[in-house]
């Protein structure tokens, strides 16, 4: 899975890892992250991994003077979208579990519609 930037409103860069480890032990460098998204005009980077099937994320916005999000409806549905259409994930009822580095994870939902050739629609919604 490639690094790319994704829209669903705001433009995010989505950095898959390997696994819920190396995702939960990231060493962050904010200023570069800044950096990059600057060059980049994204909002920050959202980095996830596919792990047992299910979809878990970590998002970093510094430029905007976030260090990090617990829960992210735009990146995750930007996320669930480049996934879906690139038939990485089948589901069309996704979940992203967001913050469990924290200590509490939120659920982010997801409801795919298609509608027309290669074009999608995406609901999100949230549990804390």
């Amino acid at each position: 899975i490639d690094i790319v930037i994704a829209y669903s409103g705001l433009r995010d860069i989505l950095i898959p890892v390997r696994d819920r480890t190396i995702l939960n032990n990231l060493k962050i460098n904010f200023k570069k992250i800044e950096e990059i998204s600057k060059i980049n005009d994204t909002i920050g980077y959202h980095v996830y991994c596919i792990e047992n099937d299910e979809i878990y994320c970590r998002n970093f916005a510094p430029l905007y003077g976030i260090e990090e999000e617990a829960a992210t409806g735009s990146s995750n549905g930007a996320l669930f979208g480049y996934l879906y259409m690139n038939s990485i994930i089948k589901k069309v009822e996704p979940i992203a579990y967001q913050g469990e580095n924290y200590g509490h994870i939120s659920k982010i939902f997801g409801k795919i519609k298609k509608e027309g050739d290669n074009k999608i629609k995406i609901y999100i919604g949230s549990e804390f």
